[in-house]
């Protein structure tokens, strides 16, 4: 069988409890020259149409290309997620042993998933960049600055740290203080609590000290629409610090530098 452009094989992840990726051709009008790995893709599955992501293309056409579907539609004209963000989904879905599909639908928005284009302006979000850091009446103590010194001493590279202290004990202090150098440097920053009812008053923190900065907020009981507002102002980084639950985690970062949990 001989390659062309229109049947090089398009391997996608399709949202299904379905273990595996699944092979798909370009459908007829459409070659495979604009299509990334990343991209939403709308396809023929089983006696239904599902959506998926794709991820990879296949240089040569396997022995049963002749039998595969094409693709119903391409819903992207840019990918919305990256290599490194395919490959992370791809590391989770192995390590738990859990398919590849339920991972995508787990790490985007609801509205993400749906049969719907991104026009260019919901794909790049326009957001104020002015903010302004108030300054707190106090000083960190010893312990505080060892800490935050100790912290700044790995920017640029992968450490874990644990803050081990009681209730009151200044830990919040420190992450706001390491917040603040990230963000000013034009960096992202990643905050997860452990449950929906901490997001209010970790948000009212984050706003009295960075006054003015939009927070992304990414958790269950928002709208589709703001979810997915915010999903893509942290995905083009404009939006710099990210506060959710647990699968705020798989939130695309470009400018990613500091995650706090």
């Amino acid at each position: 069988m001989r390659t062309t452009e229109s049947n090089k094989v398009l391997r996608v992840a399709v949202a299904t409890p379905a273990y595996g990726w699944f092979d798909y051709l370009a459908s007829p009008n459409m070659g495979t020259e604009f299509l990334v790995p990343g991209m939403r893709l709308r396809v023929p599955f089983g006696k239904t149409n599902s959506f998926g992501i794709l991820w990879e293309l296949c240089p040569e056409p396997n022995d049963h290309a002749r039998k595969l579907k094409p693709i119903i539609k391409c819903l992207d004209q840019q990918p919305l997620l990256t290599t490194s963000d395919l490959d992370l989904l791809t590391w989770v879905a192995n390590y738990y042993h859990y398919a590849i599909g339920e991972v995508l639908v787990a790490a985007l928005p609801t509205a993400l998933r749906r049969d719907k284009s991104l026009s260019s302006n919901e794909l790049n979000p326009e957001l104020s960049k002015d903010w302004k850091l108030v300054t707190p009446s106090f000083t960190m103590n010893t312990d505080q600055q060892q800490v935050l010194s100790k912290i700044t001493d790995y920017w640029g590279k992968f450490q874990t740290f644990l803050l081990d202290g009681i209730t009151g004990s200044g830990k919040t202090e420190v992450y706001l203080q390491a917040i603040a150098q990230v963000i000013s440097n034009g960096g992202q920053v990643l905050v997860l609590v452990p449950e929906l009812g901490l997001i209010p008053q970790m948000l009212q923190r984050l706003q009295r000290r960075f006054v003015g900065l939009y927070v992304a907020l990414l958790h269950s009981e928002r709208s589709p629409k703001t979810r997915t507002q915010d999903w893509l102002a942290a995905r083009t980084g404009v939006a710099q610090v990210v506060l959710g639950t647990r699968l705020a985690v798989f939130t695309p970062m470009p400018k990613l530098q500091l995650v706090i949990v």
